[in-house]
């Protein structure tokens, strides 16, 4: 049976003050994360969430337009990444526009920009860096792979063999892997092409046109090699297969949150013995499990009762009290759930929680997908979990359904004519959604 094992990991930490202050705000913080940070280092999320807003208020739009008239390399990136984000910015600059932007302050690096450039002088750029142009590289890279994903057969092999759009996202990753520059969105690209095998059991290596990426793939692998000595020390500084597992799981049933570290969780006042004290991750769900872990608690001495986090009054009006509230059944866990802001954010941050979610593919039955955060409250965290593995994955099994539907209908057989036709002109292409009118 093989082993689960997580597949991506989201660090959510939003600081509360910061959040909604304006539209889309968050989306830009994870897009500059993808983009412009170094995997191998960690940002600090408010220091980046303080150098967004500090830039949106000292380069409003009317600023960032100026600034694109007058060539100012940084201003023309700042302008991209909030289009892309649709933060603070305009919608009428459309994605063509934005990437021919992108492409203009990567230069000529790609082979499809070489054409047509080398016979006219473009007038050049102020401020510019080669920090900036592996930015804008990334950026490409980003955009190509984002489209990819809207074409109608996006997911398919032979969209993947045939369309240049993936070709110019994994090529713009080669290109950061090749300058030794590493943002997160060069993994996930190498990552869902190396995930094919597992679908098709193609190995990505082999296609024409991928098979001559050799930075991305060693940078890959050498990503690969560090997780996996992670992994192996971190299995060792645990004590070896006979070790406990070092991750603590709220004591209610029905409650997934969990933790890296014990003191996340909060465990019970009263006089219980300490091998059956359990931890809760809210008081919500210390209530929950009152009914069931109460007998233990009431076998102390009743004079340290009144140091229970739980008053004596919470033994409830009855026992059919309790078994109406649900065991499963949590009321943040419904289509109509509506939280309040004190349930979504922590009163100040905390230690870090977690929850694991099962990956929607239906191929990919032993991964998760796990989300972390300090910030936000167990309760978001379970609606978060609720959401994902019901709607979403009910979306799943829609799609496969519909998909199962279209390739069981019977099919005419194919005839083919041959015709002439000019070199270099014989083989399909499908055009890229940024040259979608």
């Amino acid at each position: 049976m093989a082993k689960s094992r997580i597949v991506h990991e989201a660090v959510i930490d939003i600081p509360r003050e910061h959040f909604a202050k304006y539209p889309n705000l968050d989306n830009l913080v994870i897009l500059k994360q993808e983009i412009y940070y170094d995997h191998r280092t960690s940002a600090n999320y408010r220091t980046v969430y303080q150098q967004t807003i500090k830039s949106i208020e000292n380069y409003p739009y009317d600023k960032l337009l100026r600034g694109m008239q007058l060539k100012n390399a940084p201003l023309m990136l700042e302008l991209c990444m909030r289009r892309l984000a649709e933060c603070e910015v305009p919608s009428h600059l459309t994605l063509k526009e934005v990437l021919e932007i992108l492409e203009r302050l990567v230069g000529a690096e790609m082979p499809w920009l070489r054409v047509g450039r080398e016979s006219r002088r473009l007038p050049p750029l102020h401020h510019y860096s080669a920090r900036l142009q592996q930015r804008a590289i990334a950026a490409c890279a980003w955009m190509h792979f984002d489209a990819y994903f809207k074409l109608p057969h996006g997911d398919s092999l032979y969209s993947i063999s045939n369309t240049d759009t993936m070709h110019k996202a994994a090529f713009c990753a080669d290109a950061c892997a090749r300058r030794n520059v590493q943002p997160p969105i060069v993994l996930r690209i190498a990552r869902w092409l190396t995930s094919i095998w597992g679908r098709y059991r193609v190995r990505i290596r082999d296609v024409d046109g991928f098979s001559m990426l050799d930075g991305l793939w060693k940078v890959y692998a050498e990503h690969e090699q560090r997780e996996m000595e992670q992994e192996i020390q971190l299995f060792v500084k645990a004590g070896g297969p006979w070790a406990t597992n070092d991750i603590y799981q709220c004591a209610t049933t029905g409650c997934d949150v969990r933790a890296t570290h014990k003191g996340a969780f909060r465990a019970c006042g009263g006089t219980c013995p300490p091998d059956k004290k359990p931890h809760y991750c809210s008081r919500e769900c210390q209530r929950r499990h009152w009914h069931v872990h109460r007998s233990v608690c009431q076998q102390g001495d009743a004079q340290f009762r009144k140091y229970q986090e739980l008053p004596a009054e919470e033994d409830g009006p009855s026992g059919s009290h309790w078994d109406s509230l649900g065991l499963l059944d949590y009321p943040d866990n419904t289509p109509n759930a509506v939280l309040s802001a004190d349930e979504i954010w922590a009163p100040q941050p905390g230690a870090e929680i977690f929850v694991d979610l099962y990956h929607p593919s239906p191929y990919r039955h032993d991964e998760w997908i796990r989300i972390k955060t300090r910030t936000l409250t167990p309760a978001f965290l379970r609606y978060c979990r609720w959401y994902f593995e019901f709607e979403v994955h009910r979306a799943v099994r829609e799609e496969m359904k519909q998909l199962g539907k279209r390739n069981t209908k019977a099919r005419r057989t194919l005839k083919f004519r041959s015709r002439p036709v000019m070199t270099g002109q014989n083989k399909a292409r499908m055009r890229s959604p940024l040259d979608w009118p």
